[in-house]
């Protein structure tokens, strides 16, 4: 039997596809995202008046996107540039934009910063701007994502006032670009300001700040703080329940973040609990076909799943694809993780003949729909490794994880933590396959990178000291 740990492929900061992602979170103020320019309708006709219809929920073509490129190199004077933002954030897709266009949409953002500069700040952000930082966001590009909300701060700071609501939503942003980049202290310290600021100005128990304190509780559990990550998640809940009452949306929210956080402490129980009074309320207020309700069953199977009981996740799991499958088809992002969650369940229960063909779907799935880079489908390869290392097929999974830790290191950097947890997997395949040498030195690689960008006490660090403690001793 193995002496490693094996469950440093799951302590990523991201959900993985063969986990359920966490319900809506706790907003933070709302920013409204339209045109700026209502009034000015045949303006910003003039400058989109390209092949196509432009509407924030149809699809774009690229010719659309060269020609307004083309209009905003034109633009250079205050009428064509506001023109140019508001039909830029027309014709920015909602949902379901394809990578490519949804770049080149970033590009035209940048095109139109360089030419109208502080035009685009007066008399606030414009929209587009926040638009093309959410782009990034939805991207998974976590280090882009880090820099522009940084730029949107900085800008805003001067330009609006540290408390204008585009400034205070470019914080919250980049706190959560930060955590989404394996960045917990920086992000830890952001969300700690953002809550010591809005306690002294709105009060502990306005809606904002507590919604800030439910943001500083995930950013505690994501670095691995389960304990205070628990402490403030029910004081969270408390809070919602008193000023909302039992069935709010913010209060269905801050129940499921809970349950999250039992789950990162190991109180397997409680987060069983959780779960399902979540579904149940779920379903009372939304109905048995919400998305968000597909969601909470899908929170309750990982729950049993976690607290090993595979046997009651599976039929879950498999309600859990079907739905989305009907509601929302084969390609929605709901469904492939639906699909990932599945394959996780099926290798939980030692299915792993029925968990493996499951597992290469949700990669093609992801990679075709996604885009090869993205974190969900790096993601989605290192499970489908980590299976085959699991079927002690290691000739398919070494290859796997090898392209899985390359793709993380250009993509995540080298010290995110599913970098890490890539290195740690490789590791541990190299020394099933005899490789010794390997083995160590990249156990001992993952263990010094893990002290440093994450602190000792993390449970990424934990494990992959124990690996490479048990390594020199093989």
């Amino acid at each position: 039997m193995s002496a490693f740990n094996p469950v440093s492929l799951r302590l990523t900061s991201r959900p993985l596809p063969g986990c359920p992602a966490p319900l809506p979170r706790l907003s933070p103020p709302a920013v409204q995202v339209s045109s700026s320019n209502p009034a000015g309708a045949q303006d910003t006709a003039s400058i989109s008046a390209v092949p196509g219809q432009l509407s924030g929920d149809l699809p774009i073509r690229q010719d659309r996107v060269d020609a307004l490129r083309a209009q905003i190199d034109a633009g250079t004077y205050t009428g064509n540039a506001l023109a140019a933002a508001d039909a830029l954030l027309q014709a920015w897709p909602r949902r379901g934009v394809p990578p490519a266009f949804d770049q080149a949409l970033r590009d035209c953002t940048a095109r139109l910063r360089e030419i109208a500069g502080a035009l685009l700040w007066s008399p606030e952000c414009h929209p587009v701007l926040l638009r093309a930082g959410q782009s990034l966001d939805s991207a998974g590009l976590a280090g882009p994502a880090v820099a522009y909300w940084q730029m949107i701060m900085d800008i805003g700071r001067p330009a609006l006032g540290a408390g204008h609501a585009h400034t205070v939503f470019a914080r919250d942003r980049l706190a959560a670009a930060l955590e989404a980049a394996g960045r917990p202290g920086e992000a830890i310290a952001m969300y700690e300001r953002a809550l010591a600021d809005r306690e002294r100005g709105l009060g502990p128990g306005h809606p904002d700040t507590v919604s800030a304190r439910g943001s500083l509780a995930r950013a505690y559990r994501a670095a691995g703080r389960a304990g205070d990550a628990v402490r403030l998640s029910e004081r969270v809940l408390a809070e919602s329940e008193r000023a909302n009452g039992p069935l709010h949306p913010d209060t269905l929210a801050a129940q499921t973040e809970l349950g999250h956080a039992y789950l990162s402490a190991g109180l397997w129980p409680d987060a069983v609990t959780t779960f399902e009074r979540s579904l149940a309320r779920r379903e009372q207020v939304l109905g048995p076909d919400h998305p968000d309700t597909l969601t909470a069953r899908a929170n309750l199977a990982y729950a049993y799943r976690a607290a090993g009981q595979p046997g009651m996740a599976v039929p879950l799991y498999e309600r859990c694809l079907a739905d989305r499958e009907r509601l929302q088809g084969p390609d929605h992002p709901g469904t492939i993780t639906a699909r990932g969650s599945l394959a996780a369940a099926c290798r939980a229960a030692g299915r792993l003949k029925e968990a493996i063909p499951i597992y290469k779907r949700t990669l093609a799935d992801r990679e075709r729909v996604q885009g090869a880079d993205h974190p969900d489908t790096i993601t989605a390869r290192g499970n489908l490794a980590s299976a085959y290392h699991s079927a002690r097929k290691l000739a398919v999974a070494i290859p796997l994880y090898e392209r899985t830790l390359a793709d993380c290191e250009r993509v995540l950097g080298p010290e995110h933590p599913d970098t890490l947890a890539s290195r740690g997997n490789l590791a541990h395949a190299y020394h099933t396959a005899g490789r010794q040498a390997e083995a160590l030195a990249m156990f001992e690689r993952t263990l010094e990178d893990s002290q440093r960008a994450l602190g000792p006490e993390h449970p990424l660090t934990q494990t992959a000291r124990e690996n490479y403690e048990a390594a020199t001793r093989s």
